[in-house]
């Protein structure tokens, strides 16, 4: 799986060959078998995970009385979920993310080119804003546990800004998951989007296809995030592609390992904030103090130089 242009640099480095070719033969099969770019080993982690907790699991809901939320999401990987949370809270949440977001003190830098700052994350968000634990009400656990059919966790919790990227730039280098891609890690995982301001089309939203579609694209011939292989037409597709779009705290609710998606780049000026809250079934019930047993996020944990495996943060 190491193209010949590629053969220099494995005899100096074969090491670094086996893995890149590993990775790619894991693309491939995933592809293959599951029709998503999630790779082989995350969609079989994710069977795995939901064999483990097989033994533990409610008795399922009847499809009759299953939540229309829980539906969609089963059948299209995502589910536009409205304003379900707490808008005085998440008011309050916000007032003091916009005074950490922009501070050294508070937050890092996640995406630079040049020395320039294209994305902003706040550390250990759940220490610094413990209120996020309080937007998940009972009323909303609840619904996620009929999704999973029994306990589940709170992997982590994070807010960040994305800011405008040049053209010239952007086409060179992806400098916040705006090609389109599935998440690697284990395929159980669904995850909340908030906007945490409004959003419209200057903010560069989340965007987002469902997995019937994540398919079709897939068998058309979709390769990876670096090379579509795919027109734009096709990848844009307005039929298909779901814009999340809204007022502060629409969100959405989906499994982006099935599903590809990507952020977009905001124009001129614009920048773009949001909270994401990321689930996964689990044999224990959650904890009351959860929000600070949460994993660091993914950029987070590259700037601690831990060893936990990455998803991407859109």
């Amino acid at each position: 799986m190491v193209r010949k242009d590629e053969i220099p640099k494995a005899i100096k480095n074969p090491k670094n060959a086996v893995k890149v070719a590993r990775v790619r033969l894991d693309n491939v099969m995933g592809k293959l078998l599951f029709k998503n770019t999630a790779g082989l080993e995350a969609n079989f982690k994710g069977i795995q995970t939901q064999s483990k907790i097989k033994k533990t699991r409610k008795k399922n809901i009847s499809l009759e009385k299953e939540n229309h939320n829980i539906k969609k999401l089963r059948n299209d990987g995502f589910v536009d979920l409205g304003h379900i949370l707490d808008e005085s809270l998440l008011e309050k949440i916000k007032e003091k993310y916009e005074m950490m977001i922009e501070d050294e003190k508070y937050s890092f830098v996640r995406s630079e080119f040049e020395g320039k700052v294209y994305s902003r994350m706040i550390n250990q968000i759940g220490e610094k804003i413990p209120e996020l634990k309080d937007l998940l009400t009972d009323e909303i656990k609840k619904m996620i546990s009929e999704y999973y059919e029994g306990n589940f966790q709170v992997i982590y919790v994070t807010m960040w800004r994305n800011y405008h990227v040049p053209t010239e730039i952007s086409s060179k280098k992806e400098l916040f998951s705006s090609n389109w891609h599935c998440d690697g890690g284990d395929s159980t995982v669904t995850t909340l989007f908030i906007n945490i301001s409004d959003v419209t089309e200057d903010q560069g939203p989340f965007r987002i296809v469902s997995s019937g579609r994540t398919k079709e694209l897939v068998k058309m011939g979709f390769k990876s995030r670096y090379d579509y292989k795919l027109s734009e037409e096709i990848m844009e597709d307005p039929k298909h592609v779901v814009k999340h779009i809204g007022t502060m705290g629409s969100t959405v609710w989906g499994n982006t390992i099935h599903c590809l998606h990507r952020a977009s780049n905001p124009k001129l000026n614009q920048h773009r904030d949001i909270l994401q809250f990321r689930f996964v079934p689990s044999n224990e019930p959650l904890n009351e103090n959860w929000i600070l047993k949460c994993q660091d996020s993914a950029s987070e944990i590259r700037q601690n130089k831990s060893n936990i495996s990455n998803m991407s943060i859109t």
